[in-house]
C-alpha cells in the first residue's frame, strides 16, 4: 500500500489544531513524523511528570527528615556525652574531697600531736619533714579536685564558684578578673549550672590565649525579665566568623561546643567581637525557676551513712566545751583527738549534717561550735545563722577545705566568730576555740 508523505511544513493550521487536539483528547496514541518521531501524547507525558516531580519531593522530605533526626541524634548524644564525663569528673573530685583530702588532713593532724610529744631533734626533724610532705599532698589533691569539678559548685552554688574561678585565673594566669554577681540569683538545674560554669572558664581561657590583655569583667545577673552570664575583655578581639570557618584555635571544651549545646539546654548564647574592639561572650536564659531567696540552699543529694549524733560522757565544767559539726566521719575522729589532748578543752558531742548539728547545739548548750562550711542539705552557713539566732552566747568557727572569701564573708554574716581552712595550722584551731579571753595552759606551745 502507498502512503502519502509529505514535509512538515506542508501541514495545513487546521491539520496541526486537529492533531493536537487528537493527542490531547487521547485519540491516537501517537503521531509519526516524516524524520520517524514518535510523538508520545501530551496527556501521559504531563502525568508522567507529575508523579515524577511529586516522587522526587517525596524523596527529598524523606532525606532531609531523616538527615535531621540524625542531627538531633548526634547532638543529643553529644550532649549526653559531655554530661557522662561531667559526672566521672564530679565523682572523682568527691572521691577526693570527701575521701583522699580528709583522710591527709587527719594525718596531718596526727603528725602534729606526735611532734608535740616527741624530745628527740631527729626523731621531731622527720616528723617535721613528714608534715611538710603531708601538706604538699593536701594541696596537689584540693588543687586537683578543684579544676575536675569544684565542689564549690555543687556545693555553695554558682556565684561562690565564679567567685573562685577569677581568683585561680588571677593566680594561675596573672589575669585580674572582676566579679559582678547579682545577690540572691540560685541555679537549680545542676546541668545549667555545670554548663554557665564551664562556659564562663572557657570564655577566660580564650582571653587568656588570644585577647592579649590582663584585665576581664565577669557578670552573673539580671537582663530586663531573663538571666545572664557574660565575659567581656577589652583585647585585640577577632572576627567572629573565625568561629565557623575553623581559623580560630579553640581547643578544650571550645566556644563551638558551648553554642551546640547552648540550643539543648534553652539558652542564647551569643559572641560579639571585632578586631581591636574586645570580646563579648554571653549566654542568657529565662530566670523561672532560678531565683530563690538568698539564704536558701541550692538542690543538693544526701548520702550519708553513719549516724548524726553521738553524746560523749560527761566532762567537768572548768573546761570549754566544744560541739564538732563535720559530715566526714575521719574528720571529726581528727578534730577530736586534737581537741581532748588539750586539757582545757573538752569535745561534749558531735553531729554529720547542718540540721542535726542546730539540734545538738540546742540541746547540749556548748561553748563552741566547731562547723564545716560545706555539707550537705543545711550547709554550715545556714546552720550558724540559726545557731547564733536562738543560742548567740555559743561562739562557732568555720571549717573549710577552701581559703574562700565569698564562704568567710557569709559565714562570719552568720554570726562565726571565725573562718577557718582545714589545711591550716592545728594551733590556729586551738586558739580560735579557746577565743580571745582565754590562753592555753601553761606550758603548751600551740596557742
Amino acid at each position: 500500500m502507498t502512503r502519502n508523505r509529505r514535509a512538515p511544513g506542508d501541514l495545513t493550521p487546521d491539520e496541526a489544531r486537529a492533531i493536537v487536539d487528537a493527542l490531547k483528547n487521547d485519540l491516537v496514541d501517537a503521531v509519526i513524523g516524516c524524520q520517524g518521531v514518535a510523538l508520545l501524547r501530551l496527556k501521559e507525558a504531563e502525568d508522567l511528570f507529575e508523579r515524577t516531580h511529586d516522587e522526587l519531593e517525596q524523596r527529598v522530605a524523606e532525606r532531609t527528615a531523616e538527615a535531621t533526626r540524625r542531627s538531633e541524634q548526634l547532638r543529643s548524644l553529644a550532649l549526653q556525652l559531655t554530661e557522662a564525663e561531667e559526672r566521672e569528673r564530679r565523682r572523682l573530685a568527691v572521691m577526693l574531697h570527701d575521701g583522699l583530702q580528709q583522710e591527709l588532713v587527719a594525718i596531718r593532724f596526727q603528725l602534729e600531736m606526735l611532734a608535740r610529744r616527741i624530745d628527740d631533734d631527729a626523731a621531731s626533724s622527720m616528723v617535721s619533714d613528714a608534715e611538710d610532705t603531708v601538706n604538699l599532698s593536701i594541696q596537689s589533691c584540693r588543687s586537683l579536685s578543684m579544676e575536675l569539678s569544684p565542689p564549690l559548685l555543687h556545693q555553695e552554688g554558682l556565684a561562690a564558684a565564679l567567685e573562685w574561678l577569677g581568683q585561680s585565673f588571677a593566680d594561675k594566669h596573672g589575669l585580674d578578673v572582676r566579679i559582678e554577681t547579682e545577690p540572691g540569683v540560685r541555679i537549680r538545674d545542676e546541668r545549667l549550672r555545670v554548663f554557665l560554669f564551664q562556659t564562663a572558664r572557657e570564655a577566660l581561657l580564650n582571653v587568656v590565649k588570644h585577647a592579649a590583655t590582663d584585665t576581664a569583667l565577669l557578670r552573673l545577673g539580671r537582663l530586663d525579665d531573663r538571666l545572664e552570664i557574660s565575659v567581656e575583655d577589652r583585647g585585640s578581639g577577632f572576627e567572629t566568623a573565625e568561629l565557623d570557618n575553623g581559623s580560630r584555635n579553640v581547643t578544650g571544651f571550645g566556644l563551638l561546643s558551648v553554642r551546640e549545646r547552648a540550643d539543648l539546654l534553652g539558652t542564647d548564647f551569643s559572641i560579639t567581637s571585632t578586631p581591636g574592639g574586645g570580646t563579648r561572650v554571653s549566654l542568657t536564659w529565662s530566670d523561672r525557676g532560678s531565683r530563690t531567696a538568698a539564704a536558701a540552699p541550692e538542690d543538693r543529694p544526701e548520702n550519708r551513712e553513719y549516724a548524726w549524733f553521738r553524746q560523749s560522757p560527761s566532762q567537768p565544767s572548768t573546761p570549754l566545751r566544744v560541739l564538732l559539726v563535720d559530715d566526714h566521719a575521719m574528720m571529726r575522729h581528727g578534730l577530736r583527738t586534737l581537741i581532748e589532748l588539750e586539757p582545757d578543752l573538752e569535745v561534749v558531742g558531735e553531729a554529720d549534717t547542718g540540721a542535726e548539728g542546730v539540734s545538738a547545739a540546742i540541746e547540749l548548750a556548748p561553748d563552741v561550735v566547731v562547723i564545716d562550711v560545706a555539707m550537705p542539705g543545711l550547709n554550715g552557713i545556714e546552720a550558724t545563722r540559726r545557731i547564733t539566732e536562738q543560742r548567740p552566747d555559743i561562739r562557732v568557727i568555720g571549717l573549710s577545705m577552701f581559703d574562700d572569701r565569698m564562704a568567710e564573708r557569709d559565714m562570719l554574716e552568720a554570726g562565726a566568730e571565725v573562718y577557718l581552712t582545714k589545711t591550716g595550722p592545728s594551733r590556729d584551731l586551738l586558739a580560735a576555740i579557746r577565743g580571745r579571753d582565754r590562753t592555753a595552759p601553761p606550758g603548751d606551745d600551740t596557742s
